[in-house]
């Protein structure tokens, strides 16, 4: 018996040979999409909740307050290494 050649084989079967190489073509064209969309879904997430922080911080209040004490407001206003503050609502 022979050992099995591949290239001998699709060298006969000239159609099988074709359509072999299309379904290949196919799934890596299919793979290459699906992590494409995977990689731009996770940096468009990554450049909006991350990217923000690195640039500002956020000071949240304490559950079942509804503002900051005025303590921790005089606190931020008197540190030198913060800039600027800026009251927000976040719902």
């Amino acid at each position: 018996m022979k050992p099995f050649s591949a290239l001998k084989y699709f060298k006969e079967n000239k159609k099988k040979g074709l359509m072999t190489f299309i379904v290949l073509i196919l799934s890596i064209c299919a793979v290459s999409l699906i992590t494409v969309l995977i990689n731009s879904i996770f940096e468009t997430c990554n450049n909006t909740l991350l990217t923000p922080f690195t640039k500002f911080s956020l000071a949240s209040n304490v559950s079942g307050e509804f503002y900051l004490n005025q303590s921790v407001v005089d606190k931020l206003k008197a540190d030198s290494d913060i800039d600027r503050l800026v009251p927000c609502d976040i719902d």
